[in-house]
């Protein structure tokens, strides 16, 4: 419903709801999912020509009520804040939905784009929440400038993207291929440090290595595993690139640090570059930790453990640690203005 759907009107009334998604095994799934909802006929009408576009409606004000909270316009659109707090299992759904219906494919990644600063918000704590690695930029189109809506595209990582399994097979990606990147990537930026640490007869292992001017690829790289076994490890996960250029910023905005303890320089997974980080970080895991699901709970001044006061875990309270977690995710996100 937040990708493809609308709320049905008439005469300013809520009469019901319709979704037209393009792709067969979303509008099954939907349908599906309509039928533990609603005792009331559901239309649902197949394309005829080469549209292929679906249609789904069903005359329930209840339901049609229910979804008006989640789409009611382009730039409301939202997720029911109890679906926030939910299993991954859950979570991992609602993104193949959200990229089944709403969703593009562009260089091997998935984007989402939204008005809805609300949704943007929301889609970025449940990537967080996955472990999945994201960009997020503002822009503004024609279509939506007149009416002072930006757009927030929400871009996933090209590795994460290769492991996310959506319903909708036609933006479905093939595996990752490491050796493709890396067999496209030029390591010329590593023959100063190579040429200085292997010594004489660096350039008798390939003509790559001789010519300041040519490329360096993958395989002509591992040449120097013999002696530089640290390097080649080191490269076989990471793709290193030339720093073009280093801008001072004027400090008139606020910096927000990321750190790790007892280690202040180091690269993120989506390849940004700490760099003597040394103020206060908050780490938290999103839910739970697996090594305490099954602890007793200590709480006003007892061990629940079934002889100080009735037995009691955390992992009973996942709900409530996740929900904790996501008022705080939502102060960070709103930033210190």
């Amino acid at each position: 419903m937040i990708g493809d759907g609308n709320v049905v009107y008439l005469h300013d009334r809520i009469t019901g709801i319709s979704i037209s998604p393009s792709n067969e095994a979303v509008s099954d799934r939907f349908v599906d999912y309509l039928k533990t909802k609603t005792t009331h006929t559901i239309q649902y009408t197949r394309p005829s020509d080469e549209s292929a576009i679906y249609h789904i409606s069903v005359a329930d004000r209840s339901l049609g009520e229910y979804f008006a909270r989640i789409c009611r316009g382009a730039a409301n659109k939202q997720i029911p804040d109890d679906m926030l707090g939910e299993s991954e299992t859950v979570l991992w759904s609602l993104l193949d939905g959200l990229l089944s219906t709403d969703g593009n494919t562009a260089r091997r990644r998935y984007e989402y784009s939204t008005t809805s600063v609300k949704l943007a918000r929301q889609i970025e704590f449940i990537l967080m929440r996955l472990g999945v690695t994201y960009a997020i930029r503002t822009r503004n189109s024609k279509s939506n400038f007149t009416r002072n809506h930006p757009v927030y595209c929400i871009q996933i990582n090209a590795q994460d993207s290769a492991n996310i399994n959506i319903v909708h097979s036609e933006r479905q990606f093939e595996p990752f291929n490491d050796s493709v990147s890396k067999n496209n990537h030029d390591f010329a930026v590593l023959k100063p440090f190579i040429k200085a640490k292997y010594g004489r007869g660096v350039s008798a292992l390939n003509y790559a290595y001789k010519a300041t001017d040519r490329k360096l690829k993958y395989e002509q790289l591992m040449l120097v595993n013999d002696k530089l076994p640290e390097l080649c490890n080191k490269m076989r996960n990471i793709l290193p690139m030339e720093v073009k250029s280093i801008e001072d910023v004027p400090d008139e905005e606020f910096v927000y640090d990321i750190g790790v303890q007892d280690n202040e320089n180091f690269v993120l997974h989506n390849g940004i570059v700490a760099h003597n980080t040394v103020f206060a970080s908050v780490q938290l895991s999103p839910g739970v930790p697996t090594l305490w699901k099954d602890k007793p709970v200590v709480y006003k001044g007892r061990v629940w453990d079934g002889e100080q006061a009735p037995h009691r875990t955390y992992g009973e309270f996942e709900r409530e640690v996740r929900l904790a977690f996501k008022a705080l995710m939502d102060v960070m996100l709103d930033g210190d203005y």
